[in-house]
């Protein structure tokens, strides 16, 4: 198996289910890559803003739209004000075909929205292409 390497290697995903959290972090350590899951954005926010204190930022956040405490939308308002995480990219998926939620998710200045089905393979694929180009930047 060929070791992917982005610019960072680091993928966090926010997502309140633990089973799908548990089958995406480990796809795609198996292709290389860290994958850090949070059960939701307030914790998420705080562990990243503690780890590019130490660290690079990010490669890629994936969010879920439907979060607990708070929603997808929300929490990728709150990272793309801050001036430290306001450069990563950011994924939001949600299961529901919505074009409100689409439209949500963009105005909230997301760079990506993925429609999933019960698997997760859109999202993995989706996410290891962006990740993919930031090894060609």
């Amino acid at each position: 198996m060929t070791t992917i390497t982005s610019k960072s290697g680091l993928l966090i995903l926010i997502e309140g289910n633990p089973y799908l959290s548990s089958q995406f972090t480990s796809r795609f350590e198996r292709l290389g890559y860290k994958a850090v899951a949070m059960p939701n954005g307030v914790e998420a926010i705080s562990f990243m803003r503690q780890h590019i204190i130490l660290n690079d930022n990010p490669g890629l956040i994936v969010v879920n739209y439907d979060l607990p405490f708070q929603n997808g939308v929300e929490v990728c308002r709150q990272l793309k004000s801050d001036r430290r995480l306001g450069t990563v990219p950011v994924l939001i998926f949600s299961e529901q075909n919505q074009m409100t939620r689409m439209t949500e998710s963009y105005k909230a200045k997301a760079d990506y929205y993925v429609v999933v089905g019960k698997d997760i393979d859109t999202l993995e694929k989706r996410a290891q292409a962006i990740l993919m180009r930031q090894v060609y930047k």
